[in-house]
């Protein structure tokens, strides 16, 4: 899932008035950089994004969609596949391979105690994914840690990958938790949860 990005080069938009708006700012409106994220971005790279913009509040997915509109169709495609759960850049790229895979989920899996995971993959696999910003403190980790012990306590499966797994271990990371869904411990129903069938 590495990704490499040549030379930035200027963009200039061409408006379906058929004006030319160059892109001339520092920071330019969220709004013309999706845009421009639109003719410069291959899919994966624009679902990131604009999950990130729906994510922050930047945009909502009803704007992103007005925005796109007079694309082409494999851009709409994409834009379509922009839901705004993920928190993190890498949680996007985990649910585009979960699909790409076909393999069922829940993204940002409501558990006992009104707290979130990830994804939930099947009955009983959790899937946690760690971006750099949100887990390198110590502090975090040992959060993480506990919460994972919590959820094993309730039975669940807790696979975690970090942000090198997914950017440069992927091949590696996907393998295992293949071997988990092949061996149908995701279908599991957690202890806590036979009885409330």
């Amino acid at each position: 899932m590495h990704h490499n990005r040549g030379p930035a080069t200027p963009t200039v938009l061409r408006r379906s008035n058929g004006r030319y708006v160059p892109v001339e700012a520092a920071v330019d409106p969220v709004e013309l950089a999706f845009e421009v994220a639109l003719v410069k971005l291959d899919a994966s790279d624009l679902i990131v994004v604009g999950d990130s913009i729906v994510q922050r509040g930047l945009l909502t997915i009803t704007e992103i969609d007005e925005i796109a509109a007079s694309y082409p169709p494999r851009i709409r495609a994409a834009v379509r596949r922009i839901n705004g759960f993920a928190e993190s850049g890498t949680e996007t790229l985990v649910r585009l391979w979960l699909e790409e895979m076909r393999i069922p989920f829940v993204q940002q899996f409501m558990f006992r105690d009104s707290q979130r995971a990830d994804f939930l993959l099947g009955r009983g696999l959790i899937l946690e994914v760690d971006s750099v910003a949100h887990h390198a403190s110590r502090e975090q980790q040992q959060k993480d840690y506990n919460r994972d012990q919590y959820l094993r306590g309730l039975g669940y499966v807790v696979f975690r990958v970090t942000y090198d797994d997914v950017m440069r271990n992927w091949k590696f990371a996907s393998e295992q938790l293949m071997l988990i869904i092949q061996r149908g411990e995701h279908l599991k129903i957690p202890a806590f949860r036979r009885g409330a069938r």
